[in-house]
């Protein structure tokens, strides 16, 4: 028995060895603003949520949402947004962006988990957790994702979640971290995304909602160091989005010309996301994100002005 365990003592260490560690995570968070090679790659819908609301008789808790998807071109807002993220982002910190381009073919958009489909070659990144006690000392430790994962996965995979129907819905993006690494010869990823854009047509000015999120990922490990999500309203004037879709005053016209209001309404996330971002990663207070918000405030009030020809 003493053999055993000295034979087995080795295969233990090693395990332990390769199990990520809260300084893991914290290590690549602190090189990401202190001018490690970091690559910025966005991910953008080729889909809308299009919801048509349907009251009822027993009032708004009751109300039925139909959603389908419909065709969304934002291939402009690609090269705008990481030409105006990454210097937005270096107003507060030195962040070394050795590229900032789409994504493409780099990052997958997937609506449902492969590995559950039973597709191999993946695993999936998740941020840091503290392993939960065991229930009993010599109970098995009840089912992770980790289960899920290859052993020999060369993609990694993000998960995001939506809200379709006003339920949170899972999402998911799947990149190889050495494909990237190589390419691009950096050691992070800051993989931004815009998650979904929904339309809600509830009969009068329609409603838009949509998500943004950012991944930083240790491409080298591979690991989640850090991961980010926030809800938006389209259709709120001092919104880090345009004004132009809240002007529409019912689907057809937000529709017209493929959308064109609605991606002018994005467009100035490209700049102003950052000031979200940084907030979010504790660069920059609170108080100075709302000095920011009354200026975007000023702009909108000043295209609603021009766009209503005031």
């Amino acid at each position: 028995m003493r053999k055993f365990i000295i034979l087995f003592l080795p295969l233990l260490l090693l395990f332990a060895a390769c199990v990520p560690r809260e300084t893991d995570y914290l290590r690549a968070v602190l090189q990401f603003a202190d001018a490690q090679p970091t690559v910025l790659l966005l991910t953008l819908p080729d889909r809308l949520n299009l919801v048509t609301v349907h009251p009822t008789l027993a009032g708004p808790a009751e109300t039925q949402l139909e959603t389908v998807t419909a065709a969304l071109d934002l291939s402009e807002l690609g090269p705008l947004w990481a030409d105006r993220l990454p210097r937005t982002l270096n107003f507060f910190r030195d962040v070394r962006f050795v590229a900032s381009a789409p994504a493409g073919a780099l990052v997958q958009r997937l609506a449902a988990d492969p590995r559950r489909a039973g597709r191999s070659g993946y695993r999936l990144l998740e941020p840091y957790r503290p392993a939960p006690p065991a229930r009993e000392q010599l109970a098995a430790p009840p089912p992770a994702e980790v289960d899920l994962d290859d052993p020999r996965a060369e993609q990694s995979l993000l998960r995001v979640e939506v809200p379709v129907n006003h339920l949170p819905t899972p999402r998911w993006r799947a990149f190889s971290p050495q494909r990237i690494a190589e390419q691009f010869h950096a050691d992070l990823l800051l993989l931004i995304g815009l998650d979904h854009v929904s339309v809600f047509n509830t009969g009068e000015r329609p409603k838009v909602h949509y998500q943004m999120s950012a991944a930083l990922v240790d491409l080298r490990r591979p690991l989640l160091a850090a991961s980010f999500t926030l809800p938006l309203d389209g259709n709120r004037v001092g919104g880090p989005g345009g004004v132009e879709a809240a002007l529409c005053k019912n689907i057809d016209e937000l529709r017209a010309d493929d959308w064109r209001a609605l991606r002018q309404m994005l467009a100035p996330l490209g700049e102003r996301y950052g000031y979200l971002l940084a907030t979010q990663m504790g660069w920059i207070g609170e108080s100075r994100l709302a000095e920011q918000a009354v200026l975007w405030q000023k702009e909108n009030e000043q295209a609603l002005q021009r766009l209503r020809g005031d």
